[in-house]
Parts: structure tokens; sequence; C-alpha cells
């Protein structure tokens, strides 16, 4: 417990508001933590340190998430799945790819404008592709799509994280090998953990805030009280 801990979030939204978010980040405050950038934390032996994820570039963190991260000064990373950027909210790529209805996503424009501020990308496969239910055709093809996208807009990273936090347990030697030959060093699950919990540097969990849930809740999974609870399934 109180140890360090990478958290994830998607959308801003009717349930995941602005002054939710806002309440919980001050709450983690009061209690001596601090935001840092991700390479900071996996580089960095101190407790109570948190790193802000955010999955699928929807266009609601852009307008209303990214002036408050650049007001308060908290870096963040955003998870970016390359071939469903610039679509308008409810569209049939992003329901079809379980993406949050009524979301548009960021377009290149906003992408770049994210990394101008300071923040960082990660890529998040082409089409938010659920590697646990795909063969190994499917994962490699969709990932050299989406990756060709990250070269022709002039981006690079070494982040990668897995759209649903699910792994290809099936597949899990080829799709580290995949990983490793396109130049990603880390890849992100979805756990209640601290970082340092993690298998290997391509299975680092990340707590996810729940949209429906209380931010004291949130505060509760971030401080590690509960994990049992959270991986009872797993």
């Amino acid at each position: 417990m109180f140890g360090s801990r990478i958290i994830c979030i998607h959308a801003i939204n009717t349930q995941f508001t602005l002054v939710k978010l806002k309440k919980y980040i001050n709450r983690m405050r009061a209690l001596g933590y601090s935001f840092v950038a991700i390479e900071e934390l996996l580089n960095s032996k101190k407790k109570k340190q948190l790193a802000l994820t955010v999955d699928d570039a929807y266009l609601s963190v852009y307008n209303e998430l990214l002036p408050y991260l650049v007001k308060e000064n908290i870096p963040a990373l955003l998870f970016v799945p390359t071939g469903l950027l610039g679509l308008p909210s409810n569209h049939s790529e992003l329901i079809n790819n379980r993406c949050y209805v009524n979301e548009a996503t960021m377009g290149v424009k906003e992408i770049n404008n994210w990394i101008a501020s300071g923040n960082q990308i990660g890529f998040h496969t082409c089409k938010h592709l659920d590697w646990s239910q795909a063969s190994l055709s499917e994962i490699e093809s969709d990932f050299s799509k989406g990756w060709d996208k990250i070269i022709e807009n002039g981006w690079s990273t070494p982040y990668f994280a897995y759209p649903f936090g699910c792994i290809s347990s099936k597949y899990k030697k080829q799709t580290e090998l995949l990983l490793k030959g396109y130049g990603i060093k880390y890849a992100f699950t979805l756990e209640w953990a601290d970082f340092t919990n993690k298998v290997s540097s391509y299975y680092i969990p990340r707590v996810c805030l729940g949209d429906w849930e209380p931010s004291i809740w949130s505060v509760v999974k971030s401080l590690g009280m509960f994990d049992w609870y959270g991986n009872r399934k797993r």
C-alpha cells in the first residue's frame, strides 16, 4: 500500500466529469502523492508517485482535460488508436471496435497539439483491437497498419497499451517479439497493482478509474487498500 501507480482514464463526460477528476487529484495530493511523467515513475524507486495515462484519444479529453493538465502542470500519456482518429461520435468504426458511445476522437491536429503542450503519446493498436480475442495474423496486421500511421504523422513512442488491458495468452511469446521489433519498450495492462508488480516491462499494471465510481473509491484503488478485490477474478 502507498506505492507508486499508473492511473488510467478514458473520457471526460457526464459520468466521469472534470469536477470528479479534480476532486480525485486534490485528494491524492492531500495524501502526499505527486503526479509525475511516466518515464520518471518507471525509473524511480520513490513511493507515492502517480502517472496519468489516458486511453483512446477522445476529443473530450483534448477540449476539457488538456487545459486543466497544463494549468496544474500534470503530465499525461495518451494512448492513441491511430486508425480511429478524427471520427465523429457514434461512428460505425468506433461502435464496431467497442469504443465509447457519444464520444468523438481527436484528429492529427489535436494529437500534435497534445504533444506540443509537453505531453506524450503511446500506441493503442490501429483499431482498438482486443488481443485476447484476435488471431496472431489479425494482431500483426492491425499493429503494422497502425504503426504506419505513427510514422506517417512523424510521431514516435516506446509505449504501448493493450486495449481493454487484454494480452494474448495464446500468442504471448510472438506478441512480445512483435512489440520488441517495433521498438516498444514498455507495454501496459489493467490491474489493481503498483507498477513494480510487473512480470516484465511488457506487462506493466495500470489502475483504471471507473466512469461510474465515486471519487473516494478511485482514491481507495489508487492507495492499494483493496487490490485483492479488484483482482479476485484473475
